[in-house]
């Protein structure tokens, strides 16, 4: 959340990455601190002189000195390219959260996996390097490998949105068995022994007991300790997800599809009207927003017009 931080600050975050970043500040004080620390540190940044003109960073000691008092973790990033001015400050928040790893280094070199965690009846959504997104569902523990961002170990049940890598596929691992996927919309059930996956997009690769099948859209399979992946059957995937508030991942999901699972949501018909609109790709995720707030955001990341009544119209 860094980068987007800095974005928001900046003046030049769009509507999702503002919104990405309230969701985030909410989800617990931790992140609202860091955001506070991060905004104060921004400030005692400042490289824009009365003249609009740019001056080099400030002195680095006085940003690390109140990086060094405030600032206890370091957040993942997903790079995106920053104006001159945004990117000054930029560097100058990431030379102090690198210098204050390296000040601490044996509190801070943290060579362990990240692990996310959720009691009985709590759900967390976890924002990856690679820019997946994980919906980590009640009483489930999410394990982010240190070495490699796109290898994750989970227990329970997680909605998983992949980031597409071609060089570098998506590795979950679990007690029962192994799935890889290159870049998807899946969610995955994983107890001490069996496994249950859903595909709602894209292919995932299930692998167990040296047996490994790939699971296409609308399929699901299971596993059970010490037996090979069933075979894959079609489902109506939306009655199986676990998630009784509605889910709403997407990543670079096409509109067409997107708007079937806002239409399902929300339980409203839409229409899109355009073929070449309906091919767009989204990539966002939605909370506790309203019809109104999912729709106008989603339309306005691909320049679409869009009219809420008793039928949403999408048009171009």
């Amino acid at each position: 959340m860094k980068e987007i931080i800095a974005l928001v600050l900046s003046g030049e975050a769009s509507d999702i990455e503002r919104q990405q970043l309230q969701r985030w500040r909410r989800e617990k004080p931790e992140n609202e601190r860091l955001y506070q620390e991060m905004e104060h540190i921004w400030r005692l940044s400042s490289v824009e002189t009365l003249d609009g003109s740019v001056s080099p960073p400030p002195p680095m000691e006085r940003i690390i000195a109140e990086a060094e008092r405030r600032r206890r973790e370091v957040v993942p990033v997903k790079r995106r390219s920053l104006s001159r001015i945004a990117y000054w400050r930029w560097a100058s928040l990431a030379a102090a959260a690198i210098v204050v790893a390296c000040v601490g280094v044996l509190a801070l070199r943290d060579t362990r996996d990240t692990v996310h965690s959720t009691g009985p009846g709590q759900t967390s959504t976890v924002s990856l390097l690679d820019g997946s997104v994980v919906r980590l569902g009640p009483s489930s523990n999410l394990e982010v490998w240190s070495a490699d961002q796109r290898t994750v170990s989970l227990e329970g049940t997680a909605f998983f949105a992949v980031a597409s890598d071609s060089s570098s596929p998506f590795t979950i691992r679990t007690d029962a068995g192994r799935a890889e996927v290159l870049g998807t919309r899946f969610e995955l059930r994983a107890g001490p022994d069996s496994l249950r996956l859903v595909v709602v997009e894209g292919r995932v690769a299930l692998a167990a007991e040296g047996e490994r099948v790939e699971v296409g859209q609308g399929a699901v399979t299971t596993v059970l300790s010490g037996s090979a992946p069933a075979p894959p059957r079609p489902a109506n995937v939306w009655d199986l997800l676990e998630w009784s508030e509605g889910l709403l991942i997407f990543q670079s999901t096409p509109l067409r599809q997107v708007m079937e699972e806002v239409s399902a949501h929300f339980g409203v018909p839409v229409n899109v009207r355009d073929s070449i609109l309906a091919d767009r790709s989204v990539t966002a995720w939605f909370g506790e927003e309203t019809l109104d707030q999912v729709v106008s955001t989603i339309c306005q990341v691909t320049a679409a017009q869009c009219s809420i009544g008793d039928v949403v119209e999408v048009t171009r």
